[in-house]
């Protein structure tokens, strides 16, 4: 395989953003497969607290058909200082021995930190509890309010979990108000979740009432008592025939802000054809809701539908991910729908793009503080539409979106797609402000702005994203880190992995590509471009293969057990330090045939042929080798240690060789596998499960091998 291959698989040319810094969440010792990140939560002077789930680590398949499973779990609550160091952690335990998951979080004046969730914990921490009722092994809401130093001063489950029914309460979202009180929405089917007054709807009937229903529960500030807690939705729901039967009404909230009177705006999805839609509102019929409450949870203050109608249950649906008001007490929203919504005049994207049915379109809006009026609208996709991660309202009240779409003829992208995006609308959503596109996820969760003033942009994989709007384009930065095989942004290396930085202003303009020197080793320096690795064994200098202003490719060096602090110098000076989580991360460059073309649609493999892998993420192929040099000859170290699974198959391929790519760096692997007999087009992935000197597990991205 020519090297060239390897280097010419970048990502399409356009304006890369900056950041003020690129962080990433700390694992317990470095180790670890993912974080699992669900929200960041911005604090004084910089700091965050970013969120997320206590999962264990997935078991992958060993060789020997055994199953070798990694135990480390990350912890539920990280707090960062603006530098990306770690200063406090709520442990993977704290919350019991079950899973548990932070799904949003806010911060009251004094620094204590407010979560909501789910658990299966049985053993759950009840602090000053308000209800301690839970069926065993199952799910249920909880809310805790955590000190500074995350220590636990209050915590209950919500919920009340009716027997024999397997009901459910779903926390999605928190806030607070200036006295500290909290507001959690969500949804629940449970007949026994504790509400205090008469339902905001018609009126409820059986026992349990069958549908799930949206909830708005406040807590006092000090945990002692549940200020109210109400239900909404409907009872009804469109359809015919047999898509009736066992189908209830579908009600859930996903977002809740307070307005500067302590009204309550929330605002979910509901499939409800009677939900209930108050006199005068812009709009009376769609598949989501935005409504306001009074402060003390008595009265439905007014009530509107956003998006498309439903025309029967389960098709033309319509959601809202996050909504946001300014000091008026106007309403933000992003959303999503399968059908199209009516936009305002000379709307960014007045029209719905896409025609695929499957495919939803996002979309944004504003509505009046009363919602009788629709201040602006507009589609935000393209042909293979887009998914909105949320919204952020910066100080100057500019509306900033994030999201993700496959649409190459999405806003502002210019042809590329299968790309991240935070993008800036002006007042009136009738322009574009700026955009800026992202490898694939760099972000996955709502948009926040810290202290400072910067957008924050967080992947679920811990990936935290500081960026500048004011400076984007004006000074080097990092935005993004990947597997060299995978344009999509990672949080974790091991040693002798072949990456790629994304970011501004990193290498040269005029690209250069590397090429190793008499002896096989690789340059460490390009155009003023460097990267140190220094861990436990000292400071190294990582080989490079390829670097220009938008990115530099390059080995990550050997022996790195530990997280890494890792420094990136270009020729105008050292960007701020990241540190880096080991562990592994396998990618798959490219498959070549057994005549030596590349595997295609139009150069397919023959039924039950050989085929080689090039890939990268195995390790080194001895312990203690010097990386960034050519591997001299085949060395077939990896055989016993990964094996080749394909979709459909219960045993994995038989395998011909793993080991070094001979004559290409030695980050670069090779694996010859015999295709199965009689199968179509089989998808491939490469699993390693056990440790062995430099290799660490993982499981690779999953390719198509065109075979016939």
């Amino acid at each position: 395989m020519n090297r060239n291959v390897l280097l010419v698989a970048f990502l399409p040319a356009f304006a890369l953003a900056a950041s003020t810094s690129l962080q990433f969440v700390p694992l317990p010792n470095g180790q670890a497969t993912a974080v699992f990140a669900n929200g960041v939560l911005p604090m004084a002077a910089g700091s965050v607290a970013v969120y997320g789930a206590q999962t264990l680590s997935p078991c992958n398949p060993a060789p020997t058909s055994l199953e070798s499973c990694d135990q480390i779990q990350p912890p539920l609550l990280s707090i960062l200082d603006v530098t990306g160091k770690q200063t406090a952690t709520l442990g993977a335990s704290a919350l019991g021995s079950g899973n548990s998951s932070i799904v949003s979080a806010a911060l009251d004046s004094s620094g204590n930190i407010w979560i909501t969730g789910e658990t299966d914990s049985d053993d759950f921490p009840l602090v000053h509890a308000l209800f301690t009722a839970k069926t065993a092994y199952r799910l249920t809401g909880f809310v805790a309010k955590v000190d500074p130093n995350l220590n636990i001063l209050f915590s209950t489950y919500l919920g009340g979990q009716a027997v024999p029914t397997q009901a459910q309460s779903t926390p999605a979202s928190i806030t607070l108000d200036s006295a500290g009180n909290s507001y959690i929405v969500g949804s629940t089917n449970d007949s026994a979740f504790p509400v205090t007054g008469t339902f905001f709807g018609p009126t409820l009937s059986g026992n349990p009432p069958v549908g799930t229903y949206a909830f708005i529960s406040s807590i006092a500030a000090d945990g002692s008592k549940l200020r109210y807690s109400r239900l909404l939705g409907g009872t009804s729901i469109p359809c015919s025939g047999s898509t009736c039967i066992g189908t209830g009404p579908y009600t859930a909230a996903s977002a809740v802000a307070l307005d500067a009177s302590g009204n309550i705006t929330v605002a979910g999805t509901t499939s409800a054809s009677n939900f209930p839609i108050t006199a005068n509102v812009y709009n009376t019929s769609g598949g989501a809701f935005v409504s306001r409450i009074s402060a003390d949870g008595s009265m439905l203050i007014w009530s509107t539908e956003v998006g498309a109608a439903i025309l029967e249950v389960p098709d033309n649906t319509s959601a809202v991910q996050a909504i946001a008001l300014d000091s008026a007490g106007n309403v933000y929203v992003v959303g999503s729908s399968d059908t199209p919504i009516a936009t305002t005049p000379n709307a960014l994207q007045s029209t719905y793009q896409t025609a695929q049915s499957a495919i939803a379109e996002g979309f944004a809006m504003k509505l009046s503080a009363d919602a009788t009026q629709l201040l602006f609208a507009t589609n935000l996709g393209g042909m293979n539409g887009a998914t909105l991660a949320g919204l952020a309202v910066d100080a100057a009240g500019n509306v900033w979106v994030t999201g993700f779409t496959r649409s190459p003829d999405f806003p502002g992208l210019n042809g590329v797609a299968n790309i991240d995006f935070a993008l800036e609308l002006n007042s009136g959503a009738t322009a574009l402000q700026q955009i800026f596109p992202l490898v694939s996820q760099t972000l996955s969760q709502p948009p926040t702005f810290d202290s400072n003033g910067n957008l924050l942009l967080l992947a679920s994989a811990g990936n935290l994203l500081r960026l500048n709007p004011a400076t984007a384009y004006s000074i080097p930065a990092v935005f993004a880190l990947t597997n060299a095989a995978i344009p999509r942004a990672l949080a974790n290396v091991g040693p002798g992995d072949l990456m790629t930085l994304y970011g501004v202003g990193l290498g040269p303009n005029a690209p250069i590509i590397a090429a190793p020197d008499a002896t096989g080793a690789w340059p460490t320096q390009l155009g003023g471009f460097s990267i140190q690795f220094s861990g436990p064994t000292g400071t190294v200098s990582a080989p490079l293969l390829y670097a220009a202003a938008g990115q530099v490719n390059f080995e990550v060096p050997p022996n790195l057990y530990q997280p890494s602090t890792v420094t990136v110098v270009t020729a105008t000076g050292s960007l701020p330090l990241m540190t880096l989580n080991i562990a592994g991360s396998i990618g798959i460059f490219a498959v070549v045939n057994a005549d030596g073309s590349i595997n295609s649609a139009s150069h397919p493999a023959k039924d039950g042929s050989a085929v080689s892998l090039y890939l990268t993420g195995l390790g080194l192929a001895s312990y203690g080798a010097t990386d960034g040099n050519v591997s001299p000859s085949a060395n077939a170290a990896f055989t016993n240690l990964v094996e080749v699974d394909w979709s459909g198959g219960r045993t994995p391929l038989p395998l011909f060789y793993a080991g070094t790519a001979p004559v290409e760096i030695d980050g670069l692997d090779q694996i010859n596998v015999q295709l199965p007999t009689g199968i179509l087009n089989p998808i491939l992935t490469v699993a390693v499960s056990t440790v062995f000197n430099t290799t660490l597990p993982g499981t690779s991205n999953a390719v198509t091998i065109y075979a016939q």
